[in-house]
C-alpha cells in the first residue's frame, strides 16, 4: 500500500455491512488517528456487560493521544488507544459500541499515557508487556490482565453483589535467559544486580526507592546502568 491512507471505512463495511457519507467516514478516520500501512486488523462491538462491573480495558479513560510502532519500525499517531486485557489487544474507540482491534502482525509497539508496551513472544504465544525498566542485558517487564471476580454474598438479604473485573499484575525479568516471571520480593529484586546487590540495596535505602513501585523500579535500573 505504500503511503496510502490505510482504508478503514472497507473494514467497516465488512463487518458491520452499514453505510456513511463522506462525512461520516472522515469523522471515523479522524477518530482513530493517522493510520497507514499498518497491516489487517478487525472491527468488534463493544458492549458493556450489565451483569459485571467495570471493563476489561486497562485504561478507564480512552481521551489519549497515544503512539503505536509498526513492525516496519514506522510511527503513527492515533487517538483513544486501550489495551483490552480480555484478548491481549490493543484497540481504538471510533464510537460508542464500535472498536477496531489492531493485529499483532502490524502493532509491535505502543506509548499510551507515558506508559511504553511492546510485543513479546512468551511460550509460543505474542503478548503484550508494558516495559518498566532495562538495563545491562535484563528488562523488567509488567504483565497486567483482568479477571472477573464473583459477586460475595449478602447474608442479610440472601442475594449476590454484582461480579467486577479486577486487576491482576505480575511482573517478569527478560534476558539472554529467556523470560520469567518475577516475584516482587527483596531477596529475588536484588538477586538480579548480581555483584552491586549490596550497592543498590544501599542506594535504595538512601533514596527511599521501593522494589514494588514501577517509577522507583525505573530509577533503580537508571542507577544500576551507571555503575
Amino acid at each position: 500500500m505504500g503511503k496510502s491512507i490505510f482504508i478503514l471505512v472497507i473494514l467497516f463495511f465488512g463487518y458491520a455491512n452499514a453505510q456513511d457519507d463522506t462525512e461520516h467516514t472522515n469523522t471515523r478516520i479522524n477518530t482513530v488517528g493517522d493510520l497507514r500501512v499498518m497491516g489487517s486488523g478487525l472491527w468488534v462491538r463493544s458492549a458493556p456487560s450489565a451483569t459485571v462491573k467495570g471493563s476489561p480495558y486497562l485504561f478507564e479513560n480512552w481521551t489519549n493521544i497515544s503512539t503505536i510502532y509498526s513492525g516496519e519500525g514506522k510511527m503513527f499517531t492515533v487517538r483513544n488507544l486501550n489495551y483490552d486485557t480480555k484478548i491481549d489487544r490493543f484497540v481504538t474507540k471510533v464510537s460508542v459500541d464500535s472498536v477496531y482491534v489492531f493485529n499483532t502482525r502490524s502493532l509491535k509497539q505502543a506509548k499510551v499515557n507515558n506508559q511504553f508496551f511492546k510485543l513479546y513472544n512468551k511460550n509460543n504465544v505474542y503478548s503484550y508487556f508494558e516495559l518498566i525498566a532495562f538495563g545491562k542485558g535484563k528488562e523488567i517487564l509488567k504483565q497486567s490482565k483482568k479477571k472477573i471476580k464473583k459477586g460475595a454474598k449478602d447474608p442479610f438479604t440472601n442475594s449476590y453483589k454484582q461480579d467486577r473485573y479486577v486487576l491482576n499484575v505480575k511482573y517478569f525479568v527478560n534476558s539472554e535467559e529467556g523470560m520469567q516471571e518475577l516475584q516482587l520480593k527483596k531477596k529475588s529484586f536484588l538477586a538480579l544486580f548480581g555483584k552491586h546487590a549490596s550497592q543498590i540495596k544501599k542506594f535504595m535505602k538512601k533514596q527511599k526507592l521501593s522494589f514494588k513501585k514501577d517509577l522507583d523500579i525505573a530509577e533503580i535500573f537508571k542507577y544500576y546502568n551507571q555503575i
